[in-house]
């Protein structure tokens, strides 16, 4: 970044609540198709705290689940002031989404921010064995022009470097502005990644050819860290099997209890 004129301002400090929010975050987007309803509905509702009912008798089994599991892990961290689910016949889910700020930015936004990281960092460890890794999470920058922005998630693996965005409502304004600032990085097509919880295949995968960008919905995002990490075995700096270098900011926030 320095070599590009480009100045990192500050850096989010990681406190004892993040590790909670991990796991909300994981457990969301390992589900998403199956718990959208209920985020859709929170999200609708949080910014003035209303109160909402959400009828799933016509839902899979397996949805209802997920989404009353969802719920009650939310009411437990009071990101939901109230919850309550009326079972069979009624099959309704009641509940109040809060309005303090932490949980307004994880429903709009922060659980992608930080599914992208978890997944990333997982992936890492797994394809990548051996290989230092460095990473920047949710920092505020200031541009060459003097403009301030701020990135999502930048890991720097050996010597390749990847810049990734998460937009989980209205991502059309903004696809221009990440495109230049990939430029400004010398990042190319493959290391910049935008991930969207909500976009037809065919519209990702037209995006990407526009903006020279990588653009991709949540439920791809395994499959291309996959493609994007794996490399031959002949090339890894460490043996198979051996765990990675790790800056300490990363063992500190990888959790081991992740899947």
């Amino acid at each position: 970044l320095a070599e590009r004129n480009i100045t990192v301002k500050t850096v989010p400090k990681f406190d004892e609540g993040d590790e909670a929010l991990d796991r909300l975050a994981q457990y969301i987007g390992s589900r998403y198709p199956s718990v959208k309803k209920l985020l859709d509905c929170i999200k609708r509702n949080v910014s003035n705290g209303s109160s909402f009912g959400l009828n799933l008798r016509d839902d899979k089994q397996e949805d209802i689940s997920n989404i009353c599991q969802l719920a009650s892990m939310l009411h437990e961290i009071a990101f939901l002031t109230t919850y309550r689910y009326e079972k069979s016949p009624k099959c309704q889910v009641w509940a109040q989404p809060s309005r303090f700020p932490r949980a307004i930015n994880f429903f709009t936004g922060g659980w992608l921010e930080r599914y992208i990281k978890i997944q990333v960092l997982l992936s890492v460890n797994r394809y990548r064995v051996g290989q230092k890794v460095s990473y920047l999470a949710g920092p505020q920058i200031t541009l060459p022009n003097g403009d301030d922005f701020e990135l999502d998630f930048l890991v720097a693996v050996g010597q390749d470097v990847f810049w990734f965005e998460a937009k989980s409502g209205d991502y059309q304004q903004y696809v221009q502005k990440y495109a230049r600032i990939s430029g400004l990085m010398g990042l190319d097509q493959s290391r910049s990644i935008m991930v969207l919880s909500d976009i037809p295949r065919g519209a990702a995968s037209a995006m990407s050819n526009l903006f020279k960008m990588t653009v991709l919905p949540i439920t791809e995002l395994d499959e291309f860290l996959e493609r994007l990490l794996t490399i031959p075995e002949s090339d890894q700096s460490g043996e198979i099997g051996s765990e990675p270098k790790l800056d300490s900011q990363i063992q500190e926030q990888v959790n081991p209890e992740y899947p």
